[in-house]
């Protein structure tokens, strides 16, 4: 029986590992501070909590020592946070991973700029930020609005568009995060325009395969995701050329194997990449992927970490024609104060093409809706399929106007002049 060390958790792909038709098993190395995260921990061969600060070393050491005496046989990593661990026990044990250098360029944003132009695929200016007089001076040379973000990091905590310079100094303390979100690295770029896109691929022994492409909607100010349609509004020759460039990407980071989730910009110039994740994507996308193409990137994952060769099976798969569209919307209440209760949910789920409504914040919990700074900010979220893209995201966005939610506000003083 084929047994596969997974680093890290947070992910349902451990119970679709341990659920295929050749029983693996299964062993998980996990921050203690993420103990929580892994499902159904009795499952498995055994799970070791890692003290949060320990360095990639300490990771390799302790699972070298469990390779000694109950061999690895794969290895896989569904989350950031841990991959660059997974890195390097793989390189160690000779395991199938990503290598060390392709996960820093996934995670540091600023060095993969860098890497896909020493590669040719894209050149978009970017520096490292540490004061507010690092971005004054980039702005000179290119030109506001810039993007001041965190170098690494998911979710869009930190993002914030600066269109003149008054708005620097707020600008660098909210991406570096004081008292937020902790981000120490921080860099700049020029805002790109064009429509924003995702491109859904699943690789194996360096050949790619593309899945999907997403259009997304985004808030103004923080670039918070609102919602995405599948497919995006292409025409047929800009697919090509997204796919295209996605693909050259996947060379120059050197990944080989697995799901990718790419954000990119179509711009007058072509296509620019925003980011790439060497995941399966969050915000349901593979439930889009799986409506509109009948392709199952969970499975396909957990499979080939399980050691199958699975592009035969995707292959299949994509053979097939798409079937209509499907989207993911979200919203948050223009309120702030405390989540009394979403009312309304059984009629808005009876609305035509609706598939799911997820309300995302508890009852009783603190919320801004008012200011809505990253992913973790949303409240309620739903997944619609219609004819295409673009109706599938109506359907969602009229379920989520349906809903009722009821606030309490805190009372403060106010002048009423």
């Amino acid at each position: 029986m084929r047994h596969v060390l997974l680093v890290g958790g947070g992910s349902p792909l451990p119970q679709r590992i341990r659920s295929l038709r050749d029983p693996v098993r299964t062993s998980v190395m996990v921050r203690n501070r993420n103990f929580g995260d892994v499902p159904e921990p009795g499952e498995n061969v055994r799970v070791l909590g890692m003290r949060d600060e320990a360095p990639a070393e300490e990771w390799v050491r302790t699972a070298a020592a469990i390779h000694e005496c109950d061999p690895f046989d794969g290895i896989g990593a569904f989350a950031e946070g841990d991959q660059d661990k997974a890195a390097a026990i793989a390189a160690k044990l000779g395991l199938r991973f990503h290598a060390v250098r392709t996960v820093e360029s996934v995670y540091d944003k600023l060095r993969m700029r860098e890497r896909l132009a020493a590669a040719g695929v894209e050149t978009v200016p970017a520096v490292a930020v540490e004061s507010a007089d690092d971005v004054r001076a980039f702005a000179r040379q290119v030109g506001y609005p810039v993007i001041v973000k965190p170098r690494t990091g998911t979710g869009s905590a930190g993002v914030v568009a600066v269109r003149a310079e008054p708005d620097v100094a707020e600008a660098v303390d909210w991406a570096v995060g004081t008292g937020v979100h902790g981000n120490r690295l921080v860099m700049a770029e020029p805002l790109l325009t064009g429509r924003e896109l995702t491109v859904e691929a699943f690789s194996e022994d360096g050949v790619h395969r593309l899945v999907g492409t997403t259009q997304k909607s985004r808030s103004p100010r923080h670039y918070v995701d609102v919602g995405h349609w599948m497919p995006a509004t292409l025409r047929t020759d800009e697919t090509d050329l997204v796919w295209s460039h996605v693909a050259r990407m996947l060379d120059a980071l050197e990944i080989g194997y697995g799901p990718t989730h790419t954000e990119l910009i179509l711009t007058g110039a072509g296509p620019r990449v925003v980011e790439t994740h060497i995941r399966c994507a969050g915000d349901h996308l593979p439930l889009l992927a799986q409506d509109v193409r009948g392709v199952d990137l969970y499975e396909l994952t957990a499979r080939q970490v399980a050691g199958e060769r699975v592009l035969p099976v995707l292959d299949q798969q994509l053979a097939n024609p798409a079937t209509g569209g499907a989207a993911v919307w979200y919203a948050a209440p223009a309120a702030r104060g405390v989540l009394v209760s979403v009312d309304n949910l059984a009629e808005a789920q009876a609305l035509e093409g609706v598939r799911a409504i997820e309300v995302l914040v508890p009852q009783g919990s603190d919320f801004d809706g008012i200011r809505v700074s990253d992913s973790f900010g949303r409240v309620v979220g739903c997944r619609a399929v219609g004819p295409d893209g673009e109706r599938a995201a109506q359907y969602a966005r009229e379920a989520l106007a349906a809903l009722v939610f009821a606030v309490r506000c805190t009372v403060t003083d106010n002048d009423f002049d």
